[in-house]
């Protein structure tokens, strides 16, 4: 008996928590936007908040093959985005996900070296 009224609550419970009232949405639109057509976007707006940049890590004139330097990429809040054991000896391009409002990044070598590099074409050069 008890467990047949412990199964009639939760089945009613569950079934009250079913409701189909309609929800309301608080906020405010346009109504009278009908269409994509209707609506004003402004000029190169893209709908994307990201963009690719291409990374190219130029080699070292001098270098000896082999040779390998650990670079960190940051941005401005020195968030790592990127390590890289980049080879000295080879010129490497590599795409790296950022911010569509990124416009330069931090570069740190393994030895502690950094510079904040622009980011030109959707390419960043790191020598």
């Amino acid at each position: 008996m008890k467990k047949v009224f412990v199964v009639s609550i939760i089945s009613a419970v569950a079934l009250m928590g079913c409701s189909k009232e309609e929800q309301k949405t608080q906020g405010t639109y346009d109504e009278s936007v009908t269409s994509f057509r209707d609506m004003t976007i402004p000029q190169g707006f893209d709908f994307s908040s990201t963009k690719t940049v291409y990374v190219n890590f130029a080699k070292q004139d001098g270098a000896t093959p082999g040779a390998h330097s650990v670079i960190t990429i940051q941005d401005g809040d020195g968030n790592m985005l990127m390590k890289h054991n980049a080879d000295l000896s080879q010129d490497v391009e590599l795409p790296l996900e950022v911010a569509a409002t990124t416009k330069e990044l931090f570069v740190v070598n393994s030895a502690g070296t950094g510079a904040t590099i622009k980011i030109s074409n959707n390419r960043l050069t790191v020598k």
